[in-house]
């Protein structure tokens, strides 16, 4: 089983102080880009992406300002298979960004982007 990361990740140290799900010290892979992907050497069935915006941080990468929202989808060889919109005000802490669609369905993806 293979796992490929597509687009500016970077390992960084957990940022948010206080989270329930993911301890201090402990590192996190970190978007560092306006978009990127994970891609899965087989199909799976996502339970959760947990993700989250710190306000301090920035997309180094780009001049213009963060997005009210983001964007997680789900694919099958290309074709779509989920979208899920998470608003800002949820991204303060980790919230699982796959929730709706594995509550939902049985749908299985071989990538998520964001």
């Amino acid at each position: 089983f293979s796992v490929k990361w597509r687009g500016p990740w970077a390992l960084v140290e957990n940022p948010i102080i206080g989270s329930p799900i993911v301890r201090p010290g402990d590192f996190v892979a970190e978007l560092q880009g306006a978009f990127a992907s994970i891609n899965f050497g087989r199909p799976v069935h996502l339970q959760a992406v947990d993700i989250a915006r710190p306000t301090r941080r920035h997309c180094s990468h780009s001049p213009r300002p963060l997005s009210p929202f983001i964007v997680v989808r789900g694919k099958r060889k290309g074709a779509e298979i989920f979208s899920e919109v998470i608003p800002s005000w949820e991204l303060g802490t980790f919230v699982n960004g796959v929730a709706f669609s594995a509550l939902t369905s049985a749908e299985l993806v071989d990538e998520v982007s964001f």
